[in-house]
Order: C-alpha cells, then sequence, then structure tokens
C-alpha cells in the first residue's frame, strides 16, 4: 500500500476482533513499565495480537503500527469523554448528566 493511498477505516467487526485480542494480552500491553524485559514483552504481544488479527477472515490487513495507533487513539477518546462528563456533572450542580458513555469507554 502505498503512502498516498488511502486506508480504510475499521469496521465494527474489526473493532470488535482488536478488542478481543488486545483483552488476552492486557497485563502486558497495559503494562507502564519500561523496562528492557517489559518492553520485550509488550512487543512479542502486540506481534501475537496483529499475527491473530490479520489471520481473521473478514477484517482489512493492519500493520502492528496502525493497530498500536488505533488502540492508543481509542483509549484518548475514552479518557476525554470521560474527562467531559466528569466536568458536566459539576456544570449541573449534581443534577442529571446530559453526555453518556458509550460501552468501550466506561472504565
Amino acid at each position: 500500500m502505498s503512502k498516498t493511498e488511502a486506508r480504510k477505516n475499521f469496521t465494527v467487526f474489526g473493532k470488535e476482533v482488536l478488542l478481543g485480542e488486545i483483552e488476552k494480552h492486557k497485563t502486558a500491553v497495559e503494562n507502564k513499565c519500561t523496562k528492557v524485559n517489559a518492553n520485550c514483552e509488550k512487543t512479542t504481544a502486540w506481534i501475537e495480537i496483529t499475527k491473530r488479527f490479520n489471520s481473521t477472515p473478514g477484517v482489512n490487513k493492519r500493520t502492528m503500527i496502525q493497530l498500536q495507533g488505533f488502540y492508543q487513539n481509542l483509549k484518548r477518546r475514552a479518557m476525554k469523554k470521560k474527562a467531559e462528563k466528569r466536568i458536566d456533572i459539576y456544570k449541573t450542580g449534581g443534577g442529571p448528566s446530559t453526555s453518556h458513555l458509550g460501552p468501550t469507554e466506561e472504565d
């Protein structure tokens, strides 16, 4: 795929597959430690996630970097929505909130 060619968006099925694979390797992927062993474990986990994701029929093939970027963006959006909800609660003076979190944004 050339750099100028547009990439296809993740499908709902592709997102579910990726999140399911990440859930299996959650301890390695979410590990905050940056020591050599932990980084090696993270890389190994992401390689395994990428292999399993790309071997699933019905998903567009992605590189490890693309999958990591998607997951980081998903987490970033979820944290942003969570912060907006918290701000919204304080705006209403404790009344009912007007914003709602989706199933992937709750923690």
